[in-house]
Formats: structure tokens, C-alpha cells, sequence
């Protein structure tokens, strides 16, 4: 599935009792949105706020800070999306949560239009707020993300 662009198409996630902790709630919300992405529902790009912060460290290409969802989908996503030969559908491999913070583990094996696939894992930290996400710092392969691009791996 192709990244959502617009800031509407991400639902709320179902009222919780109000005896549940923001850890659990936030825990929920993640784990539904990956839920939603792998049966090709919404992205999980749309749990991003407008002013999103997202940092993937490092001193290669793909590593960066970008301010705002748009700004990163533009920069990130959509070049990667755009050489996919069909929708990612992502396997959570792990989720934690503390609080307003939550780790996601996950991975993805997707054809390439060029043949091959894309193979990735990831580790996602997530600052939340309100049920959106706020800023991310995600780990991955850098260099087979490069070479997803066209790149040099």
C-alpha cells in the first residue's frame, strides 16, 4: 500500500476503559495501525503528526532528521514505495511501551520492480501523544535500504 498523504485518513483507535494506562493505549494504537498496514487498510505513516520529527542516525545515505510527516514521506518514503513491486505488509516482531514512548520491531520482505526484494528489519522508537505520533528515531539497514533505491549497498 502506498503511504497516506492526507491527515484524515487515520481513525482513532476505539475507546478504552479508563482504568488502562497511556502505556497500554499507545501500545494498542501501534499495534492496530501495523495491524491496519499489513492488511493493506491505512498506512501507519498516517499515526504521524504534521510536525512529526523523524531521525534514522547515521553517516550514510538514508540517515537524516526530517521536520514534518510530509517533508519525510517525500524524502523517505515515497522513493521506496515507489520502486516496490507490490504493498509492504509489515511483521511486528516486537512491541513495547512505556508510557508515552513505544519500541516496534519489524520487519519487511517485499518484491522490487527491478526484481529481487527488499529486505529490511527495523527498530522504530516512538514518542506519542494524544494517540499520534510525535517524533520517531528508527533503526535500520541502511545500506540495504540504499540499494532498494538504486543505490550502492
Amino acid at each position: 500500500m502506498s503511504p497516506s498523504f492526507s491527515g484524515t485518513s487515520h481513525q482513532p483507535a476505539q475507546p478504552q476503559p479508563a482504568d488502562t494506562s497511556p502505556a497500554d493505549r499507545n501500545r494498542t494504537v501501534v499495534g492496530d495501525a501495523f495491524n491496519a498496514w499489513a492488511d493493506e487498510r491505512v498506512s501507519v505513516f498516517d499515526l504521524l503528526t504534521e510536525n512529526a520529527v523523524w531521525k534514522i542516525p547515521g553517516a550514510t545515505a538514508g540517515a537524516g532528521e526530517w521536520r514534518g510527516r510530509q517533508a519525510y514521506i517525500a524524502a523517505a518514503v515515497s522513493p521506496l514505495f515507489s520502486r516496490l513491486a507490490a504493498p509492504t505488509h509489515p511483521e511486528l516482531t516486537g512491541l513495547w511501551a512505556d508510557g508515552d514512548q513505544v519500541i516496534v520491531r519489524w520487519r519487511q520482505n517485499t518484491p522490487l520492480k527491478s526484481g529481487g526484494s527488499y529486505r529490511n528489519e527495523y527498530a522504530w522508537f516512538l514518542t506519542m501523544h494524544d494517540g499520534r505520533v510525535t517524533a520517531v528515531t528508527a533503526f535500520l539497514d541502511l545500506p540495504a535500504y540504499a540499494a532498494a533505491l538504486g543505490g550502492p549497498s
